[in-house]
């Protein structure tokens, strides 16, 4: 699970006045872009944009900073990605180039852009791995997302608008910074996603800065990176990737990864065989990862762990963990 450099960069560069602070934190997290780096080599793990709110918002002392850091609207902050909105044609090209290309920033979380009445909703859906990882971390990256979506339609189009709608999952607060307190009456709170609504005859404006020309370079180098990220990988892993992305409370099935790759079952465990494992072996894999993941939360218990991978009793999932990693669940914890 990776996301952009650049990204934790700006957050605390745009958000941290104090710039024996900035340096601090950026040593600290590794977030220093390189100019030299390919994208594909300046990705960084997610926790450490889990950090980076958790930083901020210790820091600030304030539980808008992402929503705040979101709303400067720094374009930099997305790279690749952030080329293809300045230069898009009209405010529904930008989102759609944002659900596509949303792989270029971050592999953990995806994106939806669909029809509703009077107009069209974007809605995020991050991988259940890392919402239950930091649900408080992944709240606020997409708190920041909303942000930055609020200040663009209004920067990109040159035209004072706002969403049709807003959905967050937070609860209703009862103080807010002045750039929020401008949308709080189109928020609808506790929602189960956040999303985004906008209004068909906004989709259709026209943005300042289009360039078609830029774009359609633009179009083809972010579709290189993403078929280049996949290819990278070896087969097994990119089965790893599936099952994890695809996983809601139980994992695929043989047959249902075999469909995703539109091949038989029969191949699937050839191709990973050519890998050196099998299906089995990339399972356990990824439950074992998974496992690690949520037992460094300790907000979870152990019960609760074997819970989250599917299993009904305990001892079932301490004798898979021992198993497959050396040490029980609790040893694992004060390992570290």
């Amino acid at each position: 699970m990776k996301v952009a450099k650049g990204l934790v960069y700006q957050m605390i560069v745009s958000m941290i006045d104090d710039e024996h602070l900035q340096e601090e934190l950026l040593t600290e997290l590794d977030a220093r872009p390189s100019i030299d780096e390919h994208p594909l080599d300046d990705m960084i793990p997610v926790e450490r944009l889990n950090a980076a709110h958790h930083k901020l918002e210790e820091i600030s002392r304030d539980e808008f900073v992402s929503w705040r850091f979101g709303h400067l609207f720094e374009l930099d902050t997305l790279g690749v990605l952030g080329y293809l909105w300045k230069h898009s044609s009209t405010l529904e090209d930008m989102v759609e180039h944002h659900v596509k290309f949303l792989g270029v920033l971050m592999d953990v979380v995806t994106a939806t852009f669909e029809p509703v009445p009077g107009g069209r909703k974007i809605e995020w859906t991050p991988l259940s791995l890392w919402e239950k990882q930091d649900p408080i971390a992944t709240q606020r990256e997409h708190e920041a997302a909303i942000g930055f979506f609020c200040k663009a339609i209004q920067v990109m189009t040159g035209e004072n608008i706002k969403p049709k709608s807003i959905a967050m999952l937070r609860k209703r607060p009862a103080t807010y910074p002045e750039s929020f307190g401008k949308y709080i009456d189109l928020v609808t709170f506790r929602a189960k996603r956040h999303s985004i609504t906008f209004h068909d005859y906004d989709l259709r404006r026209p943005l300042t800065t289009f360039n078609p020309h830029l774009l359609k370079t633009l179009e083809a180098y972010a579709s290189e990176l993403l078929s280049t990220m996949t290819e990278s990988q070896d087969f097994a892993t990119q089965v790893e990737q599936v099952l994890i992305k695809n996983y809601s409370g139980e994992f695929m099935q043989i047959d249902e990864v075999a469909g995703h790759f539109n091949t038989s079952t029969r191949n699937l465990q050839r191709r990973l065989g050519e890998s050196g494992a099998s299906f089995r072996q990339v399972l356990n894999k990824v439950k074992l990862s998974m496992a690690q993941v949520y037992l460094k939360n300790p907000s979870f218990s152990v019960g609760e762990v074997g819970f989250l991978l599917g299993y009904a009793e305990p001892p079932a999932f301490m004798r898979f963990f021992k198993k497959h990693s050396g040490m029980s669940p609790s040893e694992f914890r004060h390992s570290l």
